[in-house]
């Protein structure tokens, strides 16, 4: 036997060592504190919906909206048919980042895009219409920084 050599290690241990080094120095930098708050979010949301858990006032989630705006999202969820198009105007800021994704599958279209208040369609889906007192009319999604309201689409006023 001959003792001169070192001992080397195979190449398949090495390479397996490594991976398992690897592995674990990836694993200590994860943020675990992170997966519980995340869980805890996904229940919450699980429990109030996505309208509440997006727009309801809760000092855990930055998303919080007035009761006008809550109502206005309710109202076109429940009134309006789900391929519509829904005329808005406004700031592109604030709970209006969260109408788009509550009202899918429904379509906001900036309200100059429709040439035509007559129009009961637009690209082959229907504009949304509610009924404002005796009246049913095309609505607007108005915008502002801080809440949305609705309102009847009537051009010069």
């Amino acid at each position: 036997m001959c003792f001169d050599k070192p001992m080397a290690l195979p190449p398949s241990r090495l390479l397996l060592g490594l991976l398992v080094l690897h592995i674990l120095f990836g694993i200590s930098r994860l943020p675990h504190a992170g997966f519980a708050k995340r869980k805890k979010h996904i229940d919450l949301m699980k429990a109030l919906g996505p309208r509440e858990f997006h727009l309801g006032p809760r000092d855990s989630h930055p998303g919080y909206a007035d009761e006008q705006t809550r109502k206005a999202i309710q109202r076109l969820q429940e009134e309006t048919p789900e391929n519509a198009v829904i005329l808005f105007r406004g700031a592109w800021r604030g709970p209006i980042e969260f109408a788009a994704p509550l009202l899918y599958p429904r379509v906001l279209l900036l309200a100059h895009r429709l040439p035509d208040l007559g129009a009961r369609t637009w690209l082959g889906r229907p504009v949304a219409r509610l009924r404002f007192g005796d009246r049913e009319e095309v609505v607007l999604l108005e915008s502002t920084e801080t809440q949305l309201r609705l309102r009847p689409e009537r051009r010069g006023k």
